[in-house]
């Protein structure tokens, strides 16, 4: 008998190890969360030769994991950065997105609407879960030579949960493939490219950075 107890012991021993150990893998699935998107380049806020026809193009971006990244400062553009950034083009992007899906590093790609004014809002819904908590959103200045908004590497898991709310002011930046220095000018190709790098000079920048900031996301959890 003091074997057979034994044994049980040993059974129930083993068997809560393997239920704790399922449960460090379990993977939080189908998280919604509202994103909005404001505007905040006005005239008032960014005046030196603020354009008339002053937007931003599609909001476009990943679910992914951390460290994953579609672009990085002082590094060169891809080539799907490069054209979202001087016309607002979203496919080349989107295909770099869907290269590191297939690879286990992006979850998602997003390409939601862009902003018919500096000062516009808009929304839309992602989804996402515990494998691939981070998101990362880029728009283009419009118009610009090569200049772009983004908000890196978002965390929407902290402490091994999903935040119910977070507000992020994106970075504004320079691509490095066109030398245009004015929201309107010609077209004049970067050769050799450059890093990219970000904006603190005219006409956006005070010298030391740009502010106030240009656009806003907000991340709202839906509760269901």
């Amino acid at each position: 008998m003091k074997h057979l107890i034994f044994g049980l012991l040993v059974i129930l021993f083993f068997t809560s190890c393997s239920s704790s150990d399922d449960d460090d893998n379990i993977v939080i699935t189908g998280i919604k969360y509202k994103v909005t998107v404001t505007g905040n380049w006005t005239g008032a806020n960014h005046p030196t030769d603020y354009p008339s026809n002053a937007h931003f193009s599609p909001v476009t971006g990943m679910t992914h994991k951390q460290g994953t990244k579609i672009f990085e400062i002082n590094k060169l553009a891809s080539e799907g950065i490069k054209i979202m950034a001087e016309t607002g083009g979203t496919d080349k992007l989107l295909s770099e997105i869907n290269e590191l899906i297939s690879q286990g590093k992006a979850n998602q790609n997003i390409k939601a609407s862009g902003l018919s004014s500096g000062s516009a809002s808009f929304n839309f819904t992602i989804s996402v879960n515990s494998d691939f908590p981070y998101i990362t959103l880029v728009s283009m200045i419009a118009p610009s030579p090569d200049w772009f908004v983004a908000v890196e590497e978002v965390n929407l898991m902290e402490n091994g949960s999903f935040v119910n709310s977070k507000i992020v002011n994106t970075t504004v930046y320079d691509a490095g493939t066109d030398s245009g220095s004015t929201f309107t000018s010609d077209n004049a190709v970067t050769n050799p490219a450059q890093n990219i790098t970000l904006i603190t000079g005219s006409p956006l920048g005070n010298g030391s950075g740009v502010t106030p900031y240009m656009m806003q996301i907000k991340f709202e959890k839906i509760q269901e």
